[in-house]
């Protein structure tokens, strides 16, 4: 098992589901989870949309789980030069009614080069986190996102 996880650089997860009782939630914070991110060069994340009314719908389960993915993710990655994280149209990833669910200012990560998001909100720590990798990143991507009138 150690030669697979250890043979590739980039790993992709497609419509992680973003509810922290779900299995997937319980198999992010594994050790064998932890060894598995560890040499990534690069993570394609996008989370699972939510069922029901849009984005009104996001529930304080979506964001838990937001909050917890720089302890159960980001911070086993440090060897990550390329992070793209996607919400949905209904399950944005960034802040929400006023609350900053994956706290970036707390991200380490010293190799990084490629920062994309996809349905967020870009504000608070997220702009802080751009701003502080502004000179070592080579590509910002920001698709779908949004900011509040303070951020001119």
């Amino acid at each position: 098992m150690c030669s697979i996880v250890e043979s590739f650089d980039c790993l992709g997860v497609v419509y992680l589901p973003h509810i922290s009782t779900s299995p997937a939630s319980s198999a992010i914070q594994t050790d064998w989870w932890k060894d598995l991110l560890h040499n990534r060069t690069s993570l394609d994340l996008q989370l699972a949309e939510i069922a029901g009314d849009g984005g009104s719908n996001m529930t304080c389960e979506h964001q838990d789980f937001l909050a917890a993915l720089d302890r159960n993710l980001f911070s086993y990655l440090p060897k990550a030069r390329h992070l793209r994280l996607a919400g949905q149209y209904d399950a944005l990833v960034g802040g929400f009614h006023k609350r900053e669910p994956i706290p970036f200012g707390s991200l380490d990560m010293p190799q990084l080069r490629v920062f994309e998001l996809k349905w967020a909100r870009v504000e608070g720590e997220v702009t802080k986190f751009i701003k502080e990798y502004l000179e070592r990143l080579d590509r910002i991507c920001l698709r779908h996102c949004f900011a509040n009138e303070s951020m001119r």
